[in-house]
C-alpha cells in the first residue's frame, strides 16, 4: 500500500510544518479511540497531545510512547505484534515496526537513528502511516478538510457577489475551496424532486423601505481564515519587495567582503607555506630529538627496574642486619644485669636462715627427747631397784647406758 508521506521540509517559512502535521495525527488518533483503548493496555503511559512529536521535551518517555503507540496501531491494523515494555531493546522494537511497514507496501527510507530520539518529523511519518492503515481497517475515511468546512458554514462571512459569479462570461464559478459546494455538486439532480416555483406577495417598494430602514442596524462581522495563504499574499509582497530592495543595497557590499575575504584567505594561504619553509629544519630536528628521547626513556626504564630489583634485595639484607644488632644487644644486656647474682645471694641467705632455725627445731626436739628418756630411765631404775634386777648396760640412745649426748 504505497501512501504520500508528508516530508517536513527544514525552512524557516515552514517550521510550523510539523505542528501542523502532528494535529492532524492527533485527530486520526481520536477517530480510533486513542483515549479509550490505548490507556486499557499501556497503563504506566501518559496521553499525548497534538504537538506531542513535533518537538523535544524527554527523549527517553517520548521514544516509549512512540514504540507503543506503533504498537497499538499495527493491532489496530490488524496485524500481530508483541507490546513493548519499558527495559526492551526499542532499537529491536524499531527494527519491527520498519519490518511491519514493509509488510504494509510503505515503501519510505525511514532511519532508525531518527527514530530513537522520539521526536521528529520521521516519528512523525510513521505514526501518520500507521494511523492511515489503521484507519482503513476499520473503515473509517479521513477528510482532513471537513472540519474546516464545518467551522467555515458555522461562521459569518460576507461573500461578495463577484466572487460567485464570472463577470466576463454570466456564468457561476467553479470554487474547487469550498467543500459544501463541492458536495451539493456531486448530488444527481434527480435524486430531488422539482418542486413549483414559490410566487413571492411580498411588496417590492415596501421591502426595499424596510431594508432601508433596518439597514443602519445589521452589522455583518467578517472573519477571515488565518490559515488562508490569499490573506497573507499582501504580506508576501510588501516582504518581497522589502527583501529586493535590501538585496540590492547589499549586493555590493557583500561582494566587496566576499573578495577581501578571498584576499586574505589567499594571504593566510601564502604565508602558512612561508612559515612551513622555515621551520621544516626545526620540525626535523625535533623529530629526531623526539625519537633519542624516546630511546633515553627506555634505556632508563630498563635501569630502574635493576635498581629497584637491587633496592628490595638491600631492604631485605638491611633488615636481617637490624635483627642480628637487636639480638646482640639482648644478650649483651643479659651478659652485664647482676640481677640473677643478687637474686642468688638472697637465697643463699635465705638457706643459711632456714638451716639455723633447723638446727634450732633439731636442738628443741632432742632436747626434749632426753628428758623423756631420762624421765623413762628413772622409772625403770625405781622399777629394778624394787624388782631386784639388773639395769642394761646400754639403749638405742645411748642414754640408759650413760652416754653422754654432744650437740
Amino acid at each position: 500500500m504505497a501512501r504520500p508521506t508528508t516530508h517536513i521540509v527544514e525552512d524557516s517559512s515552514q517550521k510550523y510544518l510539523p505542528f501542523i502535521v502532528m494535529e492532524d495525527l492527533f485527530e486520526k488518533l481520536k477517530l480510533l479511540d486513542y483515549f479509550k483503548d490505548f490507556p486499557r493496555l499501556f497503563r504506566n503511559v501518559q496521553p499525548i497531545n497534538k504537538h506531542y512529536f513535533a518537538m523535544k521535551s524527554n527523549p527517553d518517555e517520548q521514544v516509549y510512547t512512540f514504540v507503543c503507540i506503533s504498537a497499538w496501531l499495527v493491532r489496530k491494523s490488524g496485524l500481530p505484534f508483541d507490546l513493548p515494555r519499558r527495559d526492551d531493546d526499542f532499537r529491536a522494537v524499531i527494527t519491527q515496526i520498519l519490518y511491519v511497514l514493509g509488510q504494509m507496501g510503505i515503501e519510505e527510507d525511514y532511519s532508525q537513528v531518527r527514530l530513537q530520539q522520539g521526536w521528529g518529523e520521521q516519528v512523525i511519518n510513521v505514526v501518520d502511516a500507521l494511523a492511515d492503515a489503521a484507519l482503513e481497517q476499520v473503515g473509517i475515511a479521513w477528510n482532513p478538510d471537513g472540519d474546516q468546512a464545518m467551522d467555515e458554514v458555522e461562521q459569518p462571512v460576507l461573500v461578495p457577489p463577484d466572487d460567485l459569479f464570472d463577470l466576463e462570461n454570466g456564468e457561476p464559478q467553479d470554487d474547487c475551496r469550498n467543500p459544501i459546494l463541492q458536495m451539493l455538486k456531486n448530488i444527481p439532480i434527480t435524486q430531488y424532486p422539482l418542486k413549483p416555483p414559490i410566487v413571492s406577495d411580498t411588496n417590492a417598494d415596501e421591502w426595499k423601505l424596510e431594508v432601508e430602514r433596518l439597514l443602519p442596524q445589521l452589522k455583518i462581522t467578517l472573519r477571515p481564515d488565518p490559515k488562508d495563504w490569499r490573506s497573507h499574499l499582501g504580506q508576501i509582497h510588501k516582504y518581497k519587495d522589502e527583501m529586493d530592495a535590501s538585496l540590492t543595497a547589499t549586493k555590493g557590499q557583500l561582494e566587496a567582503l566576499y573578495n577581501n575575504i578571498g584576499q586574505t584567505l589567499d594571504k593566510l594561504a601564502k604565508r602558512e607555506r612561508y612559515i612551513n619553509s622555515q621551520v621544516e629544519g626545526l620540525l626535523e630536528e625535533l623529530k629526531s630529538t623526539q625519537e633519542e628521547l624516546t630511546k633515553v626513556k627506555e634505556q632508563y626504564k630498563d635501569v630502574s627496574g635493576g635498581v629497584t630489583e637491587r633496592s628490595r634485595i638491600l631492604a631485605s639484607i638491611s633488615q636481617e642486619v637490624e635483627d642480628v644488632k637487636h639480638e646482640l644487644d639482648e644478650r649483651g644486656t643479659s651478659m652485664t644485669d647482676g640481677t640473677p647474682l643478687i637474686h642468688i645471694k638472697k637465697s643463699l641467705q635465705k638457706l643459711k636462715t632456714e638451716v639455723a632455725q633447723l638446727d634450732v627445731r633439731i636442738g628443741v626436739a632432742v632436747n626434749t627427747l632426753l628428758k623423756a628418756k631420762l624421765r623413762e630411765r628413772g622409772h625403770f631404775t625405781n622399777a629394778v631397784n624394787t624388782a631386784g634386777v639388773a639395769p642394761p648396760e646400754d639403749d638405742e640412745f645411748g642414754i640408759l647406758g650413760g652416754a653422754n649426748l654432744q650437740f
